[in-house]
């Protein structure tokens, strides 16, 4: 009696690559995940510099000519801290409902906080994920008035 073995090595191939494939998948998604968290801290960085530059700045760059939202996250120069976090976030399409907040006393030697959420899908992923960071630096800013145009 013969033994037929045809077939045996491709079996065997078969449960030796399963799990190699589920691996590589696994560490494809691993690094997705952490090259899209790095970007959202970036993000969160941009936003704190810009906040620290942009919230004390002379309010005829953000249309406030008398200066009323100095200090404040809101109007032209809020848009442009948020410009600043999504020109990051542009590095990968996979983001979508972004959100910037940036808080603080903004007075001198005190911190400025920018915090950026932003939704992910993930490369292999069924449902979106929600990535956070948050980045503080001092808000420092020249202690001057600026003059009120005419």
């Amino acid at each position: 009696m013969t033994r037929d073995t045809r077939g045996a090595v491709l079996v065997e191939a078969l449960i030796a690559f399963t799990p190699i494939l589920l691996g590589f998948t696994f560490l494809c998604q691993l690094s997705d995940r952490f090259v899209h968290e790095l970007i959202v801290g970036r993000a969160a960085a941009a936003a704190v510099r810009a906040a620290v530059v942009i919230l004390p700045d002379d309010g005829a760059h953000y249309a406030d000519p008398h200066n009323r939202a100095l200090h404040r996250f809101s109007g032209a120069r809020k848009a442009e801290i948020e410009r600043a976090a999504h020109a990051v976030l542009a590095a990968s399409p996979s983001f979508s409902n972004v959100t910037v907040n940036v808080s603080g006393d903004f007075r001198p030697d005190t911190l400025a906080t920018a915090r950026v959420r932003a939704d992910y899908r993930g490369l292999f992923a069924a449902r979106m994920q929600q990535l956070n960071a948050s980045v503080s630096l001092p808000y420092q800013f020249a202690a001057y008035h600026y003059a009120s145009p005419d």
